[in-house]
């Protein structure tokens, strides 16, 4: 027994059962710890350290309201410089022709015989809104043919329409003024312009009625033949007159007859007395034609 327990005792104690091997986390439980801190951090962001709350970009299916826009003080108009007068309506295709298509101011001044209308318009107004640049417009058969002047009168600096007139159907008469602020007019010139038809239609034959034109300054008067008298012929008679650089007319023609010789002669022969002041170009005196109307009445003298 005593040995039996001996050898018990000898028995070296056994050894402690190994460890069992350590396992690696799940990779899962990465992905779940990466997804807390960024909820984590998306929660703090919401925040500020103080407690205010920060603003947020509405999403994009939710109306985000805006804010009225501070309107500024409307600034105030200027005064104007005058009170433009009333426009004056117009009283015919040929009117409106001017005012809508070509935006022109009407005077009320025309006149119309036959098909032939004459309407006096303004260009623009002037600083005190008056009419200024004005221009006689001619139409024929209620289409425009043209403008009778060369450079438009401006009252406002002395040169002015004084009136206008058709003799017929084809020839306008009018009276430009060189005058000054206080309306006195050193002389009034005579002119004309006439409708004539070709083959492109009806054309305006005027003449150069512009600030370097010839100026009639001496006129002797056509005396009225007596045969004329007796007879009881009158008319108007238009002449193309050729003006030297003296101011001078040398070839003087008809360049529309009154119908009666004798009256014709006697325009021609009192145009070959008048004096002109020549016309000027670049600052020199030139040759130059005018187109004069010379009217036979008997019941004007």
């Amino acid at each position: 027994m005593d040995t039996f327990c001996l050898l018990l005792a000898s028995v070296p104690p056994g050894l402690p059962p190994a460890a069992s091997r350590s396992r690696r986390p799940s990779p899962w439980i990465f992905a779940l710890l990466f997804l807390f801190a960024l909820a984590a951090l998306w929660a703090w962001r919401g925040h500020v350290p103080d407690g205010r709350q920060t603003a947020r970009a509405p999403s994009a299916g939710i109306a985000s309201p805006l804010a009225g826009l501070a309107q500024a003080p409307a600034e105030p108009a200027p005064a104007p410089a005058c009170a433009a007068p009333a426009a004056i309506a117009p009283a015919n295709d040929e009117d409106r022709f001017l005012v809508a298509g070509g935006a022109r101011r009407l005077t009320g001044r025309s006149v119309r015989k036959g098909d032939t209308y004459v309407a006096e318009a303004a260009r623009q107004l002037d600083a005190h809104c008056r009419p200024d640049r004005l221009q006689l417009y001619v139409f024929r058969g209620g289409v425009f043919v043209g403008a009778t002047l060369v450079w438009p009168a401006s009252p406002q600096h002395g040169r002015r329409i004084v009136d206008f007139d058709l003799a017929d159907e084809q020839q306008l008469n009018y009276h430009l003024a060189d005058c000054d602020q206080r309306g006195s007019c050193d002389q009034v010139a005579a002119r004309s312009a006439l409708l004539v038809h070709g083959p492109a239609g009806w054309q305006l034959q005027r003449d150069d009625a512009g600030p370097n034109a010839p100026r009639l300054v001496s006129q002797v008067p056509p005396s009225y033949p007596p045969e004329a008298l007796r007879l009881r012929h009158q008319g108007i008679v238009v002449l193309r007159i050729a003006i030297d650089p003296h101011g001078l007319p040398g070839e003087v023609w008809v360049l529309r007859s009154s119908g009666f010789p004798e009256l014709d002669q006697a325009a021609m022969a009192a145009a070959r007395q008048w004096r002109f002041r020549p016309a000027q170009r670049g600052g020199k005196a030139v040759t130059s034609n005018a187109n004069v109307p010379i009217n036979f009445s008997l019941s004007t003298p």
